[in-house]
């Protein structure tokens, strides 16, 4: 009897590489408010996330049940989707190896994941983030990052988890600034600038180089963010005829809960064998003055 397609393939091992990828590509949506699941949703579906805001104290005694803040909400709809599907003929799959195939799909996911890291940053617009600073890449220094920290504080955003993108250009002038170089290597014990290249936080930053900052046609070139900016939610497209498929389960990650959908199946009439990695999302602006933008002109 001959072998199946169905029986050569490890959809586990696949899913799994495609999910690693997936996950560390995914890894600057941290900076944001997240609420991943690996339950099925369908498109249009609304999530709740949940936005943390401002605290405050309190001179009451005796009252325990009266909020000094609480923990809000966003309504997030699900409705984008994107997907990456690679098909093989019944030539290319029988001269495939296992190996062959898992690079499809980490770079299937890899896809997937830049394609939603792409479509949350378009909503990095001077219409929902007024607060920026101008700065052509020749003057970009570490003082506009002090004042972008001040500008930030001022808007009475949390110091705690804030995070600046840049784009490689001007991530390097950073890299390059010796007010940060010196002061890592001598006074925080670090040598990390020097050795490899890396700012691990600066006046209370966390930095991400990123190389997929959109223009958005606005010179965008980077961003201080807090996680109240955004807020994004993720989940499952479910199939509607399971049983048609060779194939399909939920891949999630039990650190971030980020999850991927695997479907796999096999066309008779056109002689191909299909493996998609999708995701059904949606993502909002929450917080306006949580993020401050930097603009090249």
């Amino acid at each position: 009897m001959p072998t199946t397609i169905s029986s050569t393939l490890n959809d586990e091992i696949i899913s799994q590489k495609a999910l690693e990828a997936f996950t560390a590509e995914l890894a600057p949506l941290n900076a944001f408010s997240t609420d991943f699941s690996s339950e099925f949703a369908g498109k249009g579906t609304a999530i709740q996330v949940p936005l943390l805001s401002s605290l405050s104290a309190t001179t009451t005694e005796n009252d325990y049940e009266t909020d000094s803040g609480s923990a809000g909400y966003v309504t997030v709809p699900l409705d984008k989707y994107q997907k990456s599907t690679v098909g093989l003929t019944d030539k290319q799959f029988a001269s495939s190896s296992a190996a062959t195939l898992e690079l499809f799909a980490a770079q299937q996911a890899k896809a997937v994941a830049r394609a939603v890291l792409l479509d949350v940053l378009s909503l990095v617009l001077n219409a929902n983030f007024a607060a920026k600073t101008t700065k052509a890449l020749a003057s970009f220094t570490s003082a506009d990052v002090r004042a972008i920290r001040v500008a930030l504080s001022k808007a009475d955003i949390p110091k705690s988890d804030r995070t600046l993108f840049l784009d490689p250009d001007y991530y390097d002038k950073l890299v390059g600034d010796t007010s940060i170089s010196i002061a890592s290597a001598l006074h925080y014990g670090g040598t990390d600038v020097i050795r490899e290249g890396n700012i691990p936080r600066f006046l209370g930053f966390g930095i991400t180089e990123s190389t997929i900052i959109p223009d958005n046609s606005e010179n965008l070139k980077g961003f201080a963010c807090h996680p109240s900016a955004l807020a994004i939610a993720m989940r499952v497209l479910q199939p509607q005829e399971p049983s048609e498929y060779l194939e399909t389960r939920t891949v999630t990650d039990k650190k971030t809960g980020i999850t991927l959908g695997y479907r796999r199946h096999y066309s008779p009439a056109k002689g191909k064998h299909f493996v998609t990695f999708e995701a059904v999302y949606g993502r909002v602006v929450a917080d306006g003055t949580a993020l401050h933008r930097i603009v090249s002109a």
